[in-house]
């Protein structure tokens, strides 16, 4: 009998991508929760889906190879109760945190009063905000509570930090369950839209890689509180220029100056239009501008020692080049 793993969140995304690399792996078994409503999807840059009717869980349930379960995440004896029942070792979340914390918040109160949970990796898969991003973009607070919470409670955690994730630039070329979405680099048409300058490194990795760290450090003795995945770190610049070498075209390149992105508005990329069928147009350019002062001031020019691909040379982690070839290469 493997050890337990509970993935919230995993019916799609980001978390369908990690159950099914613990699957692979083959050392855990991942069990998925759900909320116990309909479907309601978001986008939050990261493209988590909320949840899906119930009556669709049982073929998704089939395909993936785990069994989904649903909760209300209100409820935290509930909770706590289905750990224990299903002797829960593990909890890895990938809730979506744009629109609130409590069910992640009611999670890790759960995960600490069950007697067998004793992991948890929470829902953060970017860079921790500071106080500057919160002033400008209030949901990023959501993400610090999370913090708080995990790390006053007794359970052994580490926070996953891969920087940006390199999908939205690969997508469809490249398998990955994240939603399309264009940010800075519209690789599709040949189209850019940079934040303050290009000369900026920012931290990248590509799900479907991380997913595979993640499902290897479950056998980890110790975990760190912070785990760093990063795969490289290039500038737009130079993301730029590989994608013209790639796909033998000039890129259209415009900058947005700091004062347009805290105004909340970013030169709209061709792109974009598809994305307001999911997310209205005031919030995406919200969402965009914060990242692109994030991306512009630094933020993601993240600084580390140990990246957890270290400890597990077995693993290929891609790199930047490598993807968009795949991607984008014309004969």
């Amino acid at each position: 009998m493997f050890p337990v793993v509970a993935v919230p969140g995993g019916r799609g995304n980001l978390g369908r991508t990690i159950v099914e690399a613990i699957l692979e792996d083959g050392k855990f078994t991942p069990i998925i929760l759900a909320r116990e409503v309909g479907w309601h999807q978001s986008l939050d840059c990261r493209g988590e889906a909320d949840g899906m009717p119930l009556q669709e869980d049982a073929a998704l349930s089939e395909k993936i190879g785990a069994r989904i379960i649903a909760v209300d995440y209100s409820n935290v004896q509930a909770l706590t109760k289905l750990l224990e029942d299903e002797k829960v070792e593990v909890v890895i979340s990938t809730l979506n945190l744009v629109t609130g914390a409590d069910p992640e918040l009611s999670l890790i109160k759960a995960a600490e009063a069950s007697s067998v949970t004793k992991r948890y990796i929470p829902a953060i898969w970017g860079i921790k905000f500071g106080q500057e991003i919160i002033d400008i973009f209030p949901p990023a607070k959501f993400k610090t509570d999370v913090i708080d919470a995990v790390t006053a409670s007794n359970l052994e955690y580490s926070i996953w930090i891969p920087g940006y994730f390199l999908d939205w630039f690969t997508y469809p070329g490249v398998k990955t369950y994240m939603q399309p979405f264009s940010i800075v680099v519209d690789f599709a048409h040949n189209t850019a839209a940079i934040p303050i300058r290009g000369d900026i490194p920012v931290a990248l990795t590509h799900t479907v890689d991380m997913a595979k760290l993640v499902a290897k450090a479950l056998t980890l003795p110790k975990w760190e509180p912070e785990t760093y995945c990063i795969a490289e770190k290039i500038t737009w610049d130079q993301m730029i220029a590989i994608g013209e070498k790639v796909k033998k075209t000039k890129f259209k390149v415009t900058y947005d100056t700091l004062d347009t992105l805290k105004t909340h508005t970013v030169a709209e990329l061709p792109g974009h239009p598809e994305a307001y069928k999911f997310i209205p147009k005031p919030m995406l350019q919200s969402i965009l501008a914060t990242f692109g002062i994030m991306f512009g001031t630094g933020a993601f020019d993240l600084k580390y020692g140990h990246a957890i691909q270290d400890d597990f040379p077995e693993v290929k982690v891609r790199k930047v080049e490598e993807l968009l070839t795949e991607a984008w290469k014309t004969d």
